[in-house]
């Protein structure tokens, strides 16, 4: 297309979004439905209100200019980490493995029960901008963008759903509701069938198919894919649909999908987003746009970059990218089968920072889990993938620091184009972490690669990855160590008991977070500090876990103990030790510290 309409789309694509987001921010968790007929609340300077769903593509955009078109998840993960301070859910979660040193697409999976939420969908108008009527291009970013914290869960599926979809959109003409329903049909190409989103999706093209009404569509939507947590994305992406589905304009649809509740600053933004691009400016009515202006607001826990002024801005700085990505071979973007759905891996390229494209990578993965156990022996394997013209010859071992013993080296050959498998193992010490670790309970081995050539030591790599000590809990009378902060019992219905220490490493006051849906009772030094009936909900969320499942309290520096008793035949709780949000820098809320248990 034409750069005067192409600029015209991406423009009201961020516009679009802008209203939207502000549209549904104020009254984002309401479960009933609604009868908005405008904006519940504008802020008080007249620009759009600050949203997730907007400033975490800044962040993206600010990674692609940093690191050029070939960046992968590695690269957006550093940036998370540098950037985003959000406590949220999955993002929480996924934060807190990336400040670990887990890398994508793995830290995105590990230890996070909100993999499919609405966090990484509400990314998606980016890759579709960058790769306007290239889907397959525009979902391949957007998989590297969704596995930093939604590895293996809707929410990846979601976001390539949506960024194949807008992709498309930028060339389709589409002038009726059948229209808009073939787009989202030939964007399902583009999302697993096995999903739960594709299932959400199929079944409600189906009824609109069918005839359904609007309000019950809600319904069946809710019947057949709805969850209690508000921001589970197969629900949430089929209340966008029905909206461009059902709506008659650009306010009509976008308050359709809003007043159904939920996550409706997600569903309202990416409508408004998807409008924009299917039919420009001109679209928009002043009614919606003038009352939040040009002006781009970001949110206070999203800093340390330049973000874009306004929308001319951002949209300029949107093409620019585009331009640098449309002289590239697309050829070079794709991934394999095997790659596009295992999430347990951890990639480093030879030499770091090279694409994997012309030289030889190795992913790291733990088949026995992340988490070592003290005095005993540690698996880890590495497949060697050459992705370079030439062989490899060339020496591998692990180098197991102060905690761990060194690994056997072993001489390995990689031929062009041919991957090779190896296991190392290590034997973890005391493990013993007294300060100064992020999150309190990281180690860094290395992954040594010596390459040989003609018999000589040529070149010599280091990969730091991370190893996690496990969690020792006493349950139920058995030692157990715990892979993650979720302990399960077994089906017995009785009242089950896990105790472990707490080792705070400074005076501080702490949110003791034990999330469950089962009644809890927990113990610290001997005085109950949680004594929770049973909740309908399982919400482990930082931020938003039930008060009195999470109180906060001061914790001096050392060792505390912990008790915990939890009843049921399905008895199982979420611990984390978090940060208060009394903190100094602006939007730093909730977050994991680096207080080790067990």
């Amino acid at each position: 297309m034409d750069k005067a309409t192409l600029y015209d789309k991406i423009y009201a694509c961020w516009l679009g979004k802008n209203i939207g987001g502000t549209l549904g921010e104020p009254v984002e968790g309401r479960k009933e439905l609604m009868n908005l007929t405008f904006f519940p609340r504008l802020s008080e300077t007249g620009d759009p209100l600050p949203n997730d769903d907007l400033d975490l593509q800044l962040v993206n955009l600010h990674a692609v200019e940093q690191y050029g078109i070939n960046l992968t998840c590695a690269e957006l993960g550093r940036e998370w980490t540098e950037h985003v301070y959000f406590p949220y859910d999955e993002y929480g979660y996924g934060a807190t493995a990336l400040r670990l040193g887990l890398r994508p697409p793995f830290s995105g999976k590990y230890d996070n029960p909100f993999t499919n939420c609405m966090g990484s969908p509400i990314r998606s108008e980016l890759w579709a901008a960058l790769a306007h009527g290239r889907p397959a291009l525009a979902a391949y970013f957007a998989w590297q963008d969704a596995v930093v914290d939604h590895a293996g869960g809707e929410g990846l599926y979601g976001e390539m759903f949506y960024a194949a979809l807008e992709a498309m959109a930028y060339e389709r003409d589409v002038r009726s509701h059948d229209d808009a329903a073939a787009l989202i049909s030939d964007a399902l190409a583009y999302v697993p069938s096995a999903s739960r989103t594709y299932a959400a999706l199929t079944d409600m093209l189906r009824w609109y198919r069918e005839g359904v009404s609007y309000l019950a569509m809600r319904d069946k939507i809710l019947a057949a894919h709805g969850r209690s947590n508000f921001t589970d994305a197969p629900q949430n992406i089929a209340f966008t649909m029905v909206g461009l589905l059902y709506g008659d304009d650009f306010g009509d649809g976008i308050l359709k999908a809003v007043n159904l509740g939920y996550d409706t600053d997600c569903t309202g933004a990416t409508l408004g987003a998807l409008y924009g691009i299917l039919y420009g400016r001109s679209y928009i009515p002043e009614k919606w746009s003038a009352p939040i202006g040009q002006r781009i607001t970001v949110s206070a826990a999203v800093r340390g970059f330049d973000a874009p002024a306004d929308l001319a801005e951002l949209t300029e700085r949107t093409i620019r990218l585009g331009d640098m990505l449309a002289l590239s071979d697309e050829g070079r973007f794709k991934m394999t089968a095997d790659e596009e759905c295992s999430f347990d891996y951890q990639r480093f390229v030879f030499p770091d920072g090279a694409s994997k494209n012309n030289n030889i990578y190795a992913d790291i993965s733990y088949p026995d889990g992340v988490c070592a156990v003290p005095y005993s022996d540690f698996t880890v394997d590495v497949k060697f993938v050459n992705n370079s013209n030439a062989k490899w010859t060339f020496e591998a071992y692990i180098d197991g620091g102060a905690a761990f013993t060194p690994s056997k080296r072993q001489i390995i050959t990689a031929e062009r184009a041919q991957s090779v498998s190896a296991r190392f193992v290590i034997r973890a010490g005391e493990l013993d972490i007294t300060s100064g670790a992020p999150c309190g309970r990281a180690f860094r081995p290395s992954l040594v690669v010596r390459r040989i050539n003609d018999g000589n030591l040529w070149a010599d790599y280091r990969a730091p990855f991370t190893v996690l000590r496990a969690a020792k809990w006493i349950c139920d009378g058995v030692e157990r160590y715990i892979d993650g902060g979720e302990l399960h019992f077994d089906s017995r219905d009785i009242a089950h008991t896990a105790e472990t220490t707490l080792r705070n490493l400074s005076d501080r006051e702490c949110r003791l977070m034990f999330a469950s849906t089962s009644a809890v009772k927990v113990e610290l030094d001997g005085n109950v500090i949680i004594d929770s009936a049973p909740v309908d909900t399982y919400m482990p969320a930082f931020h938003r876990c039930p008060g009195q499942q999470a109180p906060i309290l001061p914790l001096y520096r050392g060792e505390h103990k912990i008790k915990v008793t939890v009843t049921g035949a399905d008895a199982y709780f979420m611990f984390a030790p978090l940060a208060t949000n009394k903190n100094t820098e602006p939007g730093a809320f909730y977050y994991y510290t680096d207080t080790v248990i067990g």
